[in-house]
């Protein structure tokens, strides 16, 4: 047999708060009505789920795996009181994004300014996090979507493409390039580069980039993060190739963000859970994203 919701709520309250003390604190219950579900849920799984050791409850194993499936149904049940909760005072449902942190920098204020625009009474909420972390709360329901760029394929989740643009190169202004109104793959052969892990899909774009025009590419200094490489770029520990939609040239004006002739092309996308329609809010947000993404980032000539 399997556990029920009510379970469920116990289990979760005694991993988040750590003892049977705090979960009964936590859910005004009773300790031994804790301890009592507690058991019989173990009982009715056929799996312990905790050590007992001098009156307090230690996580096994078996507890950690399911933890994170648990902690994902109740954020579900929080999206659906919500929505209940917005239905009964005329409101429009909250709309939950997954954005990386660099995008929630640059494009997330211009999407937020956006819908407030259109719809004063939406609750918006912007969660910052990884692009494998934002797909899985996709794929599992707990956020509405996710705004990334070079997504990899997810289980359960559809990618949308919204618009494409060409990456950039930034440099400090005081480096001869940056008079420049574009620069080209053999402008930048002799430079100290600050470039991205080798597993990253923009590193795989560059490598593809310089491959074309038969020069090598060997970083100097190598981030995960797209800001990271910003901030190395203003200390002066080179230059960088960096996406198109996160400009963030408003943090640091002494950097200047050029053309990149016969630059790679970057996708901008939505992730949705797949077979899922888009809300309406999603819908008119999807049919603006270009202009929003474009004004984030520069046209080329």
């Amino acid at each position: 047999m399997a556990m029920n919701l009510r379970q469920m709520e116990i289990f979760r309250a005694v991993m988040r708060e750590g003892s049977i003390t705090g979960a009964a604190k936590a859910l005004n219950i009773s300790q031994p009505s804790i301890s009592e579900i507690i058991r019989n849920a173990e009982a009715r799984c056929g799996l312990q789920f905790f050590l007992r050791e001098k009156g307090r409850l230690r996580p096994t194993p078996n507890a950690s795996r399911i933890i994170d499936d648990i902690d994902a149904v109740f954020h579900q049940v929080t999206k659906v009181n919500r929505a209940i909760e917005s239905l009964r005072s005329d409101r429009d449902v909250t709309l939950i994004l997954g954005c990386t942190y660099s995008l929630s920098l640059s494009l997330a204020p211009r999407i937020i300014s956006y819908l407030h625009s259109i719809e004063p009474k939406l609750k918006l909420h912007i969660i910052v996090e990884r692009r494998v972390e934002s797909a899985n709360k996709v794929s599992s329901g707990s956020i509405d979507a996710a705004i990334s760029f070079l997504a990899e394929s997810y289980s359960n989740v559809e990618i949308i493409t919204l618009t494409t643009a060409a990456a950039r190169f930034i440099c400090p202004k005081s480096h001869p390039l940056a008079q420049r109104k574009s620069v080209s793959a053999m402008d930048l052969q002799k430079e100290r580069f600050v470039g991205y892990f080798p597993y990253l899909q923009l590193r795989k774009l560059i490598d593809a980039f310089f491959d074309e025009h038969s020069l090598p590419f060997n970083p100097a200094i190598e981030v995960e993060q797209i800001a990271q490489a910003w901030h190395l770029v203003r200390a002066g520990e080179g230059v960088a190739i960096v996406d198109p939609f996160c400009d963030l040239q408003v943090f640091f004006p002494e950097i200047v963000s050029l053309v990149l002739r016969d630059a790679p092309q970057i996708p901008l996308q939505l992730l949705v859970k797949r077979g899922r329609s888009l809300t309406p809010t999603l819908s008119l947000l999807a049919s603006k994203f270009k202009e929003l993404a474009l004004t984030s980032s520069r046209d080329q000539p």
